[in-house]
């Protein structure tokens, strides 16, 4: 080991070349060696080894690796994020997240990016032109990069009339018994074409494991269920274009980009119509009903008995997709995605809407036969949207599990209800189905030659099924 006198002299001649680049790295090291002969003070020295360690315990698995990559694009201000996966069957291959958000001064590369722990989403909670809640966790973005592949290549800009910057980071440069903070990246300017003109281009090459058609699924679904962004007007005037997310696989010879086809539009289609309400200037809940699959029906009305000014402030929304009697490989899926999810600030709430979670009540109603027609959550796939940024009205439990049911939860909860049972009713009544057991003059009506077509296919379609 240096004695001190060897470590400043030596400090001092770095420092004292003129008309010489700084080996900055050097001078890093050498101040931290300086320190440790400080005798009436102790500091924290960092490890390299610690991004390895952050990046595999603080995310868990690749899927949720990815998804915090695709949160940081949400609060970037993207409106569009396309995640390319290439050669990703075995290990080896490169996923690519490319977003149209805000991009990144080099500032805010060094001091956002490349800072390990910064509060900037503490210090912001907003985002500056949409009025987005921030949904990325402090901190996790960069390490979620560290966990899916050997190295990262960040392509950004601010502007169009900009460079790009580019940094390159081997995750293999933080070794055990290094100092962190003289491990360097450069940070290279370009005028070259990269595809896009403002936003961030994050490449994860070297992939560490192999990434099948289900973790691709698993992790669009959790994206899609936790940040429901569609377009909308925020409260202060604000126009939120909405957030799309599109997954592509890549051909190996063509090199064409194919879409994920996920299996929710497929299902959804088969629908027996969409229910939507929101809540108008009056405070009133209008309801709009669509039908669907050879359901005649579009209404729209008003339901008197509800006036609520909370849900006025929240600007209650509702939506949802009502399968009447789902069976075959529709009824599997219902079962299992079946529910009415809550989105507060653009992002889900657990557990509402959960496999097994009733906090509508919907399955004790049905058992109860409240109403006669099919009203359990395995005959909805849907959401309701409020808005709260401070938290005024419907506030989080102190474990972030769920809501605090206070006055405005259970108002919401019993509007929701409503919603959902004066809707089914009308569709019941259209469908020629007794709607409750003392209804009197009941008449069943007789099926179209259409519908009686339907259902034949149906049959048909479900023995087809077994078969197979």
């Amino acid at each position: 080991m240096k004695s001190e006198k060897g470590v400043r002299k030596q400090l001092e001649l770095l420092l004292d070349k003129k008309n010489t680049k700084i080996d900055y790295g050097m001078v890093l090291d050498l101040a931290s060696k300086l320190s440790e002969f400080d005798r009436e003070n102790v500091r924290f020295t960092v490890d390299g080894n610690l991004v390895k360690r952050l990046g595999e315990q603080l995310v868990a698995k690749k899927t949720t690796a990815l998804s915090e990559l695709i949160k940081n694009s949400y609060d970037a201000e993207a409106e569009n994020v396309d995640v390319i996966f290439e050669e990703t069957e075995l290990p080896g291959g490169t996923i690519t997240v490319i977003d149209n958000g805000n991009g990144m001064t080099k500032e805010a590369l060094i001091k956002g990016f490349m800072t390990i722990s910064t509060s900037d989403k503490e210090d912001n909670p907003i985002s500056p032109r949409f009025g987005r809640s921030r949904a990325g966790r402090k901190g996790i973005g960069r390490f979620s990069a560290q966990k899916m592949g050997g190295k990262l290549t960040i392509v950004t800009r601010s502007a169009p009339e900009l460079p790009f910057l580019v940094v390159t980071i081997n995750w293999s440069d933080y070794k055990a018994k290094s100092n962190l903070l003289t491990v360097a990246n450069s940070i290279i300017e370009s005028t070259d074409d990269f595809g896009f003109e403002k936003g961030t281009k994050l490449v994860i090459s070297d992939i560490n494991e192999t990434w099948s058609a289900e973790n691709l699924s698993t992790t669009f679904k959790y994206i899609s269920s936790v940040i429901k962004r569609n377009p909308q007007k925020q409260s202060a005037g604000i126009i939120d274009p909405g957030f799309q997310v599109i997954f592509y696989t890549q051909t190996p010879l063509s090199r064409e980009l194919l879409p994920l086809k996920t299996d929710q539009t497929e299902f959804l289609s088969e629908a027996t119509s969409t229910i939507k309400a929101y809540i108008n200037s009056d405070g009133r809940i209008v309801i709009n009903i669509e039908g669907l699959n050879n359901l005649s029906i579009s209404d729209t009305y008003e339901l008197p008995e509800i006036k609520s000014q909370a849900l006025q402030q929240a600007e209650f929304k509702f939506e949802a997709h009502y399968f009447a009697l789902p069976k075959g490989h529709l009824q599997a899926y219902t079962r299992q995605n079946g529910g009415i999810k809550l989105y507060r600030n653009g992002f889900y709430v657990s557990p509402y809407g959960e496999l097994y979670n009733d906090w509508l009540g919907l399955d004790d109603s049905a058992r109860r036969r409240r109403i006669l027609p099919s009203h359990a959550n395995t005959n909805f796939i849907g959401g309701v949207d409020i808005v709260d940024l401070d938290g005024s009205l419907f506030d989080e439990t102190s474990s972030r599990e769920g809501l605090i049911e206070n006055d405005c939860f259970l108002e919401l909860r019993s509007s929701c209800y409503e919603v959902i049972t004066s809707a089914v009713k009308r569709i019941a009544s259209e469908r020629g189905i007794k709607v409750t057991a003392g209804q009197r003059g009941y008449k069943k009506k007789d099926k179209t030659v259409e519908e009686k077509l339907s259902d034949s296919l149906t049959s048909i379609k479900h023995v087809i099924e077994k078969i197979e």
